[in-house]
């Protein structure tokens, strides 16, 4: 089996909420299994991040380290397809992109 092209953690800390960050995985592992995804992008749970001002989830995608704040179910379609198919950031959904604070 080949490493995965992309992966993507959802925080489970209680202090993102007990059940959104599980129904957000779960739609997001049904939507890259509808587009034929599986083989390059995973998802997975993640432990606290300590951005607990950005929840309710938090969503960090690698390898780009992109991190989404206050992401919530309605989500999950145009992050699978703005950033996961076409590469595009969901800019309205942006915390942080690591790499944009180091001065060269």
């Amino acid at each position: 089996m080949k490493p995965y092209h992309t992966h993507v953690y959802v925080c489970t800390s209680s202090k993102c909420g007990d059940s959104e960050p599980k129904r957000i995985i779960k739609k997001m592992r049904t939507a890259i299994e509808e587009r034929n995804l599986r083989d390059k992008i995973w998802v997975t749970k993640s432990g606290c991040t300590m951005q607990h001002k950005c929840g309710p989830v938090i969503i960090t995608i690698y390898p780009e380290g992109i991190w989404y704040k206050n992401v919530s179910l309605d989500d999950v379609d145009e992050i699978v397809d703005k950033h996961l198919v076409n590469g595009n950031i969901v800019e309205r959904l942006l915390h942080y992109k690591m790499g944009d604070d180091i001065k060269s």
